[in-house]
């Protein structure tokens, strides 16, 4: 089999090494893999060629992205896998619309639909399956899509983690780490590492740190690729705790990330849009680090599943929940560091390259075989992929990780799932941000 993932950029991102982890599976397992970047190179390429991968990189330039997608589709993949936010994009229709038009055979496409978002236009009707990488996504993306005839056909799969990568580093390591920083051996650290990008932040897990490290003086934050919003608002903190919260850059490198996901005490997750799956979080479990995670009912919330409430870490709805959930771990050790150890088995038991891929690849052999389109759904759950949520799974999740919602708030979620609501306030971002830009 011939599988060409297509992707936006090849930088340093979750969704980028999620594509790297799928493309080099590929390869090892034995199938012609291929990458199209079709805007531009970054950090991984590299990765993918040594392991005899061809990648087809665009640029800005719309001539060097055509260039770059004809070569690709030159190729002649059997199958396209691509991952994109779901939602209706005039520029990757038009990649996936050139690919199935220079194919001399029915070329079938499948997206990792990275936010759950639904795509309205005529031009959705291109992808063939959608895969979803939680319950909490596919359910919204459901609900967004009632109503479209046809029906999109959807199926809960998830992102591929490489626990070759990530596993706790070795205490000389850590060691090493916390004096290169200025960090106390004995100091509770908790970190946050991440991409600087201000909607994946929030400043609830500066103040629930503030909260904590007044009465704790062996309380420490790591920040690692911290926005600038971020590092504003962290100068607005007394001077005893900005004395304890260390900054750095974020960091490229498997080995070094490492390090310091394994050097952390506790991983204290907060994002304005939640997770759609939560790389970041898999990686740190897989080094032994337990989370105390933010859950965004309102949004995203991977969170949720992929941590688990006393699973692999504590899950929290506010800045006073967090706060307590910090105070405890640092109160019981040891619970956390079982968490640590329990977060990381469900990840290398759900989410390892051995146990996603022979999956994914059954997957992709039924959608080329299929002769019937519209029999694909049916084949697909005998084969025992999950094509459907209920809300009922939903509410027992939400209610198993933080308790029963408050009287408004599922009120408010079922609202925000309604197909003409999104399509409204997608419109109304749509004319912010054009009106922004002039």
């Amino acid at each position: 089999m011939r599988i060409l993932t297509v992707l936006h950029d090849l930088e340093g991102g979750g969704t980028q090494r999620v594509a790297q982890n799928f493309a080099i599976g590929f390869k090892t397992a034995g199938h012609e893999s291929a990458v199209l970047a079709y805007a531009t190179g970054g950090i991984r390429t590299e990765a993918l060629r040594d392991h005899g991968i061809p990648v087809f990189i665009g640029a800005e330039r719309i001539d060097d992205r055509g260039i770059a997608i004809d070569q690709a589709a030159a190729w002649k993949p059997d199958i396209v896998h691509i991952h994109r936010p779901g939602d209706a994009s005039l520029e990757t229709d038009a990649i996936v619309r050139r690919l199935k038009n220079a194919s001399s055979h029915r070329l079938p496409v499948c997206e990792t639909n990275i936010f759950g978002k639904p795509d309205f236009s005529e031009d959705g009707r291109l992808i063939d399956v959608h895969l979803h990488l939680t319950r909490w996504s596919f359910w919204k993306w459901q609900q967004w899509t009632r109503g479209l005839h046809p029906r999109p056909l959807g199926v809960l799969f998830p992102n591929v983690v490489d626990d070759t990568v990530f596993f706790q580093a070795s205490p000389s390591e850590q060691a090493e780490f916390r004096q290169q920083h200025g960090i106390p051996e004995d100091a509770t650290l908790f970190g946050r590492i991440g991409q600087p990008i201000a909607v994946k932040w929030s400043t609830i897990l500066l103040d629930a740190f503030e909260r904590v490290a007044s009465r704790k003086d062996r309380c420490w934050l790591l920040l690692v690729g911290a926005p600038d919003s971020i590092l504003h608002a962290l100068q607005k903190r007394s001077p005893s705790v900005r004395s304890r919260v260390v900054s750095i850059p974020f960091i490229n490198g498997d080995r070094s990330l490492r390090t310091a996901f394994s050097t952390l005490d506790v991983f204290l997750h907060a994002s304005e849009i939640g997770e759609s799956f939560g790389m970041v979080l898999a990686e740190a479990l897989l080094c032994g680090t337990p989370v105390i995670s933010l859950c965004n009912p309102l949004r995203d919330n991977g969170q949720m599943e992929l941590v688990g409430h006393r699973r692999g870490g504590l899950l929290v709805r506010d800045t006073a929940g967090m706060a307590r959930a910090m105070q405890d771990v640092m109160d019981n050790p040891e619970q956390g560091r079982a968490m640590g150890v329990a977060g990381g088995a469900h990840v290398r038991a759900m989410y390892a390259t051995r146990q996603v891929l022979p999956r994914i690849v059954e997957l992709f052999q039924s959608v080329i075989e299929s002769k019937l389109p519209s029999k694909l759904g049916e084949v697909l759950k005998d084969s025992g992929f999950i094509t459907r949520i209920d809300t009922d799974e939903i509410r027992a999740l939400y209610r198993s990780a933080i308790g029963r919602p408050p009287l408004l708030e599922w009120p408010a979620m079922q609202l925000v799932h309604i197909p003409w609501f999104y399509r409204v306030r997608q419109s109304y971002r749509i004319r912010n941000t054009l009106r922004n830009t002039h």
